[in-house]
């Protein structure tokens, strides 16, 4: 069986970085949409997302990322 991550990293101004799992889910496609419901939210309110037009590579206050697990 495979499931699907979806990984939020919090960075701070010094450049530490928090990450932990938001969601699992069974299907990829479930896990990207609600990556990018997450994505439109933080922009709303104003957050840096990692890969945003504008928002340097290294200057970013979140970064969200949807990984593919198999469990055994």
């Amino acid at each position: 069986m495979t499931i699907y991550l979806l990984v939020r990293e919090d960075q701070n101004q010094h450049g530490f970085v928090d990450s932990g799992v938001i969601g699992a889910f069974q299907k990829k496609e479930d896990a990207e949409a609600r990556s990018r419901d997450e994505v439109r939210i933080e922009r709303e309110s104003g957050t840096r997302v990692e890969g945003q037009a504008g928002c340097p590579l290294d200057d970013w206050d979140v970064a969200l990322r949807v990984e593919e697990h198999a469990l055994i």
